[in-house]
């Protein structure tokens, strides 16, 4: 999602660890893992102007099931430093899922 991608650009501004990391990866060719991913989310949400002001948190899960269960996603969200008001997931099929995201790319 967007607010992926921007937590990605944002941490190669930053020139931080996780930014080189990135940037190395990019430059090589390689895909972003699961894991640096949920590195960069985590940071993002530790960060003061987001415990000042909160976030809407959309489309979280994203990962392989192999890397992290729904159950192990929503273990890893409840226990941010910055706890959810509510959760809601919403199960959807793959046809439907693939149509909805088609139509968001136009």
């Amino acid at each position: 999602s967007m607010w992926y991608q921007r937590r990605v650009r944002g941490a190669l501004k930053q020139e931080s660890e996780l930014g080189s990391e990135v940037l190395d990866r990019l430059s090589h060719g390689q895909a972003i893992p699961e894991s640096l991913t949920l590195k960069i989310v985590s940071q993002r949400i530790a960060a003061f102007d987001i415990k000042h002001h909160g976030m809407y948190l959309m489309v979280y899960q994203f990962w392989n099931q192999n890397f992290m269960s729904t159950e192990e996603q929503l273990s890893v969200i409840k226990n941010f430093d910055l706890t959810p008001e509510f959760i809601v997931n919403i199960k959807i099929s793959d046809e439907d899922l693939i149509e909805r995201r088609s139509k968001q790319l136009l």
